[in-house]
């Protein structure tokens, strides 16, 4: 099967019943298309490799830094809300 495009149209100048038609061979842009797409998904693949490679070799560390405590209780306009748990 050949990807093609189709256009008709019908030819009103000519007396009697008459068509143009053009076809256009659509093989050359699909193989082209099917190319881009590969050629995408190879650098997609790679990027990905990389990333992941990148963050298996990155060594772990304990974090660094510690989060303030909270406040048990925390005034607002109508009193205190205290924290429950």
């Amino acid at each position: 099967m050949i990807p093609v495009h189709l256009s008709l149209n019908r030819l009103r100048e000519y007396a009697g019943h008459a068509i143009g038609m053009v076809v256009t061979d659509l093989s050359e842009q699909k193989r082209h298309q099917a190319e881009e797409i590969r050629q995408a998904e190879s650098i997609h693949r790679r990027l990905l490799e990389r990333a992941l490679t990148a963050q298996e070799e990155e060594p772990q560390r304990p974090c660094a830094f510690r989060l303030p405590q909270l406040p048990n209780r925390v005034r607002t306009k109508k009193g205190f809300l205290s924290k429950k748990f």
